[in-house]
């Protein structure tokens, strides 16, 4: 049986009314870091982060945000995939977007909104990244950061984040 509007009407605002306090409120991102055993999957080095499965070296702030005293502060972009591979040409000594297996590789099963270790890569967000893989003439495939549920393809003019990737001899 559906609810009478009304009751609907209440219901909505008594929660527009507890959120309007804060109590409800979820942070933008969450805390998650590797449980205690084993090795770590990511060292933090000057400012990047290697992982220790492939060896590269990944920015520790989403493209947009910069690095303040081991967190990352500003905006986020979200660009579109032809945007995205500009920013990666633009940026620099061996900064390149990841393929997708590479992207990937940065997802930790137990981490979720962002799906990732939040010590390493400080303040992601918990969305879609680009990936530098290409899907038919007019799709690109993106890694999904909010729970890790993997990646998929979209057009290449939906927008996402970005995160750039080199190899960890490159400066």
């Amino acid at each position: 049986m559906i609810p009478a509007l009304p009751a609907i009407r209440r219901l909505a605002a008594a929660v527009a009314g507890i959120a309007s306090l804060g109590l409800c409120v979820a942070p933008a991102w969450s805390a998650c870091s590797p449980p205690d055993h084993g090795p770590h999957p990511f060292h933090v080095d000057d400012g990047v982060v290697v992982a220790a499965s492939s060896g590269l070296a990944w920015q520790r702030c989403s493209l947009g945000q910069q690095l303040d005293d081991g967190r990352c502060q500003g905006t986020v972009r979200k660009l579109d995939w032809a945007d995205a591979q500009k920013a990666a040409a633009s940026a620099g000594h061996g900064w390149r977007l990841p393929t997708q297996t590479e992207l990937e590789t940065l997802v930790l099963g137990y981490c979720s909104a962002p799906a990732t270790d939040t010590a390493a890569f400080p303040e992601t967000p918990g969305t879609w990244f680009w990936s530098s893989t290409a899907d038919g003439p007019a799709g690109a495939w993106f890694v999904d950061f909010e729970q890790g549920g993997g990646s998929g393809a979209t057009l290449r003019s939906s927008t996402a984040a970005v995160r750039l990737v080199r190899s960890a001899t490159d400066h």
